[in-house]
């Protein structure tokens, strides 16, 4: 319950553009959560990863946002499976780092976009994945 309410508060401060104290709001959730993740799994740990390196990446700390994004990628894989719908989201913010961050491997950001590309495409034949994108889109114009 605490570590949630960490991340709303992170999420409060960045729609009010305080990128650098969301940043210590959503880490404060990510250490909780961390410590939490020994008695529920480290599924949980999942979304605060992720929240806390699309932070990270606004602020430019590529290398710290990659490691982050891509043990959520790890977890999520092996709890939800390679193609779920939900790192459709994760997979996007990690491809668009991947491009920010300059120095990185082009072939790595567009596998990582053409897979949420792909995972968007067989959930919205399903239709599931539209609204998940949309809610994404949606996110991240809000923290422009």
């Amino acid at each position: 319950m605490v570590a949630h309410l960490y991340t709303e508060m992170g999420m409060m401060e960045l729609q009010d553009n305080k990128t650098t104290v969301a940043l210590q709001h959503l880490q404060t959730s990510l250490k909780l959560s961390t410590e939490l993740s020994t008695l529920f799994g480290e599924h949980i740990l999942v979304t605060p990863l992720t929240l806390t390196a699309n932070v990270l990446s606004t602020l430019g700390r590529y290398e710290e946002a990659f490691r982050m994004y891509k043990k959520a990628l790890r977890l999520s894989e092996a709890h939800l499976g390679k193609n779920h719908s939900s790192s459709v989201a994760l997979l996007v913010n990690f491809g668009i780092a991947l491009v920010e961050g300059g120095d990185r491997d082009e072939e790595q950001a567009a596998n990582a976009l053409q897979n949420a590309i792909d995972i968007a495409e067989r959930e919205d034949a399903r239709g599931v994945g539209q609204s998940q994108l949309k809610q994404q889109v949606a996110y991240e114009r809000a923290v422009e």
